[in-house]
């Protein structure tokens, strides 16, 4: 593997655990409590966005390290990453199926997000971006 590009990984993936911590308030909170502050949601908003793109640049990363060509989409850098074993097959289902879907209606504003759904996918985001962390670092240390 091409050793600058994993240290750009690995600057990466410390910038995803960062941004991990700082959802990590506004998603513990009961939802009743999350709704009674107007910026949490919109905060919410962004650090998913955030936290799905960080995901498809170190999967793109990853793949050019690898020696692999760069990837048409970020669903196709995840598939791609699934294939060099990366990551599972249920780990690229949630984020081919959910995140990159709900990243898409917050940047292009496709349309209103309820805000429970969108408290509740940024959850399981935080957790499964968390294994994609973990999955990318086993990874790395690998090779």
């Amino acid at each position: 593997m091409d050793r600058r590009t994993v240290e750009v990984i690995r600057k990466k993936l410390a910038y995803l655990e960062q941004i991990l911590a700082e959802v990590a308030p506004y998603l513990r909170l009961r939802y009743e409590a999350y709704v009674k502050r107007p910026a949490y949601p919109r905060a919410t908003e962004r650090l998913v966005q955030i936290i799905v793109e960080a995901v498809g640049d170190t999967s793109e990363l990853l793949l050019q390290a690898s020696g692999r060509p760069a990837p048409g989409s970020m669903r196709e850098a995840l598939s791609d990453i699934r294939e060099l074993g990366v990551i599972d097959d249920e780990l690229f289902k949630r984020f081919n199926r959910t995140y990159i879907g709900l990243r898409n209606r917050i940047v292009h504003d496709y349309e209103a997000l309820d805000t429970r759904i969108l408290f509740n996918s940024a959850r399981r985001l935080r957790t499964d971006a968390a294994a994609f962390l973990r999955a990318v670092t086993r990874y790395l240390a690998t090779r």
